[in-house]
This record gives C-alpha cells, sequence and structure tokens, in this order.
C-alpha cells in the first residue's frame, strides 16, 4: 500500500485565483490600488462604515431546514449578504446618505461561524466632507431609538449594540472620555 502523503513533485496543479475571487491576493492588491487611486484624486476617505450579517434575519431563518443553523447554509448567508449589501450601497450612493458620494472602496471578510462582513471606506464630494461636531452628530449617535415610535428598532439596537453598562451602573467601564469619542447623548429623560 503507497503511503498517502504526497511529496513535492507529486503536489497539484497550480492555481491562479481571479481578482474576482474574494481574498485571493489578486482581490486584495485590487482594492489596494483602487483605495490609494480614490485617495490621490479625492484625499481621504470621510466615512468607514462597516456591515455584518446577522444569522437572524428572516431571509436566512426563513429558509433553514428543522435542526439546521445559519452556519450550515454559508451560501444563503452570502447571498442574503450580498443582497443587503447591494441595498446599502444603493442608499448610500443614490440618496446621497452622507453626501455625493465621488469614489468607494470595500473588502469583504468572512469571520466566524461563515458571517460575511464589510468595510467600506466612503469619499464624499469637497463640499460635503465632514468637518464639524454638529456634521458627526447628524450621523453618528449612542441613543436607543424611541421604544414606543420604533419598537423594532429600539429591540435591534438593545439586543445587537448594547455591550453593558456604563457610567454609574459600572464605574470599572473604560468609556471614560480620555481618548475614546464622545457620541451625541440626548437629555430627554429616558
Amino acid at each position: 500500500m503507497k503511503d498517502a502523503g504526497l511529496t513535492l513533485k507529486e503536489g497539484g496543479t497550480p492555481c491562479i485565483l481571479l481578482s474576482s475571487y474574494i481574498g485571493s491576493p489578486r482581490n486584495i492588491y485590487e482594492i489596494y490600488q483602487d483605495s490609494m487611486a480614490n485617495t490621490h484624486f479625492n484625499y481621504h476617505a470621510y466615512v468607514f462604515l462597516t456591515m455584518t450579517a446577522s444569522p437572524n434575519w428572516p431571509e436566512i431563518q426563513g429558509e433553514l431546514l428543522q435542526h439546521q443553523y445559519a452556519c450550515h447554509r454559508p451560501d444563503l448567508l452570502a447571498r442574503v449578504f450580498e443582497l443587503k449589501r447591494n441595498d446599502l450601497m444603493n442608499e448610500i450612493a443614490n440618496n446621497n446618505v452622507f453626501g455625493k458620494v465621488v469614489g468607494h472602496v470595500h473588502t469583504i471578510e468572512f469571520q466566524k461561524h461563515g458571517l460575511p462582513h464589510m468595510n467600506l471606506l466612503i469619499f464624499l464630494e469637497k463640499s460635503d466632507k465632514i468637518r464639524t461636531v454638529d456634521q458627526v452628530n447628524k450621523f453618528v449617535s449612542a441613543e436607543f431609538t424611541d421604544e414606543k415610535k420604533d419598537p423594532l428598532l429600539f429591540n435591534t439596537i438593545r439586543k445587537c449594540m448594547v455591550h453593558g453598562p456604563c457610567g454609574d451602573g459600572n464605574p470599572g467601564s473604560p468609556l471614560d472620555g480620555g481618548g475614546y469619542p464622545v457620541y451625541r447623548r440626548s437629555n430627554d429623560g429616558r
């Protein structure tokens, strides 16, 4: 019986992955080149946005068989994530959520349990670049929405975005304003 191990001479056929293959060396290099070109013409990116797939999205949960988890269906996770990513990109580019977009670059990584994750750099037209505290506060906040007005968003924030008590509820919390950003928090009694 022959040994199952392979020598270097018996190895497989070399394969060069296309740049469209996410995570391949050519894909990473292409993203780098795109980033440098965008930075050259548009200076710095003004928005860094992340998007992570959720195994609890109804589009995923509705397609799972009994006793099946989202991690068992990476094809479904990737397909739903890509559809939602396209919707987000359409919203940002066509509805000028942050202002007029003159360029963007993104990478997609796969995290634990096969969940896709996107990191996105958005380059804005010079007149729309974010420069003031008020402009930042328009897009970034550390507040709960009104539970009565938008219960779905309120529960999503409570379930997915809250890491634990801060301030008086946890005096040892590392969020002390010393080097950490201070986000808008309205004093509305809640």
